[in-house]
């Protein structure tokens, strides 16, 4: 079993039987009814039974799902108008996501720079050399760290 390798492994984990290399490929499409009996002739007396069946069943009448045949204009008007109102509420959320992000954005700058004039004023240079390479630097790895989420998602 170790020293097997192609098709017969899987077709035995999906529950079929291995293939049979006296049957035709099952790309070849038989075009009469005698074709069609010899390939029955080979097969066992369950497999044909089953596809004798799966024929019957196909060749009866063609499925039909009843929601369709009660679907009428009205209901697809409804349909429209409900995906219509979802993209405009999608649209509403990305407006407002944006306008908070701006407001995050400015009020974040104001902060660091009333910070930066604190300091200034209180004549704390080196402390505050520091403290503008640490917000840097934490703000270059957040920026980074967005970058990479958003390529990972595939925006």
């Amino acid at each position: 079993m170790a020293g097997r390798s192609g098709p017969e492994p899987a077709a035995r984990a999906a529950g079929r039987d291995e293939p049979r290399p006296d049957l035709e490929p099952a790309d070849a499409k038989p075009t009469s009814p005698s074709e069609v009996e010899q390939v029955l002739e080979k097969l066992s007396a369950d497999q044909r039974q089953v596809l004798e069946r799966s024929f019957s069943l196909m060749l009866q009448a063609p499925i039909v799902n009843p929601v369709l045949t009660k679907l009428n204009t009205e209901h697809l008007h409804k349909i429209l108008d409900g995906v219509e109102n979802g993209n405009k509420r999608m649209y509403e959320d990305e407006r407002d996501e944006r306008k908070h992000v701006t407001l995050r954005s400015v009020v974040g700058t104001l902060a660091f720079l009333v910070l930066c004039g604190l300091f200034l004023w209180a004549k704390e240079v080196p402390f505050l050399k520091d403290l503008v390479i640490y917000l840097v630097l934490i703000a270059g790895g957040v920026g980074i760290g967005r970058g990479l989420m958003r390529v990972r998602e595939g925006d």
